[in-house]
């Protein structure tokens, strides 16, 4: 019966040591701080996205404009050599593109709005990833401490066992 209690003891040792070096409130931030900057470098890569998708089609609404500008141009030309018939055209098409116009500068809008509200959020999440920063080194030191104490008293007790 020695054998089998001091297996036992001996496996209580080991899943106690296992589940002390799991339970580490230090790995255990430092794993959650890390995904927490990671979720925070997507939002930020999320907001780049934003606004390259808003310059683009602000590059598109000024070739659209720029074409309807040339398109009215060509309608003034069309009226002075008497071929109203071409400045209609012209003018018809011009309308189309007015239409496109409005159309980016809606998702312009939409994109702006998006990413103001995306920059909000990344202000706010990288606060409170400040904040959890703070508390988590605060959480290392005490359980840093308390470990530190534990094995002060141990080796106190130990000592006067002998």
């Amino acid at each position: 019966m020695g054998f089998l209690s001091h297996l036992q003891n001996v496996f209580n040792m080991k899943a106690d040591a296992a589940l002390n070096a799991a339970e580490n409130p230090g790995q255990v931030f430092d794993y959650s701080y890390t995904k927490q900057l990671e979720q925070l470098q997507q939002l930020r890569r999320a907001i780049a996205d934003v606004v390259t998708n808003e310059k683009h089609i602000e590059m598109l609404e000024a070739q659209v404009e720029a074409q309807a500008n040339r398109l009215q141009a060509q309608a003034a030309q069309a009226l002075q050599a008497g071929r109203e018939d071409l400045a209609r055209v012209a003018l018809q098409r011009k309308a189309a593109l007015a239409a496109q116009t409005d159309a980016y500068k809606q998702q312009i809008a939409q994109l702006a709005a998006q990413q103001a509200h995306l920059e909000q959020v990344e202000q706010q999440v990288a606060q409170r990833i400040e904040t959890f920063r703070t508390q988590k080194e605060m959480v290392k030191a005490q359980y840093q401490a308390a470990e530190a104490q534990v094995h002060v008293t141990e080796s106190v007790q130990a000592f006067r066992r002998r």
